[in-house]
């Protein structure tokens, strides 16, 4: 019923927030406990207890150019953020220091990209994901703007999400 309500308010939804599912488990397990739209995005903040989160929507650019990223994360045990399919940052995983993974993003086409967030912590204190841009020839980074965020998730990626959740039930 969750994932229903999720859905509709995703295409209901406008620009200027995110689906935010929270699954009170470490493997993003069974159905979520909440689920909700962030607006605020400029700094995304999870409870103290031990859970594991998507965030998901798309992302439009402004513009065409290169685009560069850098991530914040904070108390979390490992985190990925990812445009499109690519990797753009991690926390915690492949034994590699936090941050950028494969920067700069070329941006050839103004279009929205599937925008997606992972994260999985411990019981402890609150945990927070910050995702600053910049052009590459403005190197000043600033939050992703609300505006250029979407609850909106595409067909293919709500089909994406479904094939996901069967397999994390198991095979057969």
């Amino acid at each position: 019923m969750n994932a229903i309500l999720v859905a509709v308010a995703s295409a209901l939804a406008g620009p200027g927030g995110l689906n935010v599912s929270l699954f009170e488990n470490s493997g993003l397990a069974g159905p979520p406990s909440t689920s909700f739209i962030e607006h605020d995005t400029s700094r995304l903040t999870f409870p103290p207890h031990a859970l594991s989160a998507i965030v998901s929507g798309t992302l439009t650019f402004p513009s065409l150019g290169t685009y560069q990223f850098e991530c914040d994360f904070r108390a979390l045990n490992v985190a990925f953020v990812w445009i499109d399919g690519h990797l753009l940052c991690q926390d915690g995983a492949y034994n590699t220091s936090a941050g950028s993974t494969d920067n700069p993003l070329p941006v050839r086409r103004v279009k929205s990209f599937a925008f997606r967030i992972h994260v999985y912590k411990d019981a402890g204190s609150s945990a927070t994901v910050a995702v600053r841009w910049g052009k590459q020839s403005e190197p000043d980074f600033q939050p992703v703007p609300t505006s250029a965020l979407s609850a909106h998730l595409s067909l293919a990626e709500q089909e994406r999400d479904a094939i996901q959740r069967a397999a994390s039930e198991g095979w057969g």
